[in-house]
C-alpha cells in the first residue's frame, strides 16, 4: 500500500501519492460522504435524535452512551 499509485487512465504520468492515500482519501472518504448525504436526505433532525437516543439504550457496555440530561 505504500507504493506509488498508478492511474490506469494515465499510467505514464507520475501522481506522487501512495496507494494508501488514494484509496483512503479518494475512495473511502468519497463513499462515506455519499452515505452521509443519503442519511441526511432520508432523516430529519428529529428522527436522527430519536435514533441516537434509541442507540443509547443498547445494553452493550452497560448503557455507556445513556445520558439522563
Amino acid at each position: 500500500m505504500e507504493e506509488d499509485f498508478v492511474d490506469s487512465r494515465k499510467p505514464r504520468r507520475r501522481s506522487n501519492i501512495t496507494n494508501m492515500n488514494h484509496y483512503k482519501i479518494n475512495c473511502f472518504y468519497t463513499v462515506l460522504d455519499m452515505q452521509l448525504h443519503e442519511f441526511n436526505d432520508r432523516f430529519t433532525e428529529i428522527n436522527t435524535k430519536l435514533l441516537t437516543c434509541m442507540a443509547s439504550l443498547s445494553p452493550i457496555n452497560s448503557f455507556h452512551e445513556f445520558d439522563k440530561a
